[in-house]
C-alpha cells in the first residue's frame, strides 16, 4: 500500500475548502440567496468530483491515442497555461518539420 503523505491531504483539503469558497460565491452573486449559496457550494463539488472521474475514463480511452497527441509538446504547452489548440499546432508544426527534414 502507497504511503500517503501530510502534504499531499493537506494541499487536497485546502484546495477542496477554496474549490467551496468559490462556488459558494458564484452562487451567491448569481441568487443572491444565502441558502441557495450554501446548498450549491455543498453538492457542486460532488458533480465535479463525478465529471472529473468520467473525464479520466474518457480521455484514458480516447484521448491518450489520438494521432495529433504528442505529450512531449503537449507538457511543454499545456503545463505553462497555453491553449490547447496552440499545443495541437505545434504538434503538427514538428511532424511538418520532422517530415521536411528526412525529404530534405
Amino acid at each position: 500500500m502507497p504511503k500517503i503523505k501530510f502534504p499531499t491531504i493537506a494541499k487536497t483539503a485546502t484546495y477542496s475548502v477554496i474549490h467551496m469558497v468559490i462556488a459558494f460565491c458564484a452562487a451567491w452573486v448569481v441568487s443572491r440567496d444565502l441558502k441557495v449559496a450554501l446548498g450549491i457550494s455543498m453538492v457542486e463539488p460532488a458533480f465535479q468530483i463525478f465529471g472529473f472521474f468520467l473525464h479520466e475514463k474518457a480521455w484514458d480511452k480516447w484521448g491518450k491515442n489520438h494521432p495529433s497527441f504528442d505529450e512531449e509538446t503537449w507538457h511543454a504547452h499545456v503545463g505553462h497555461g497555453c491553449h490547447i489548440a496552440t499545443a495541437l499546432e505545434s504538434s503538427k508544426i514538428n511532424k511538418i518539420n520532422e517530415e521536411t527534414k528526412k525529404q530534405g
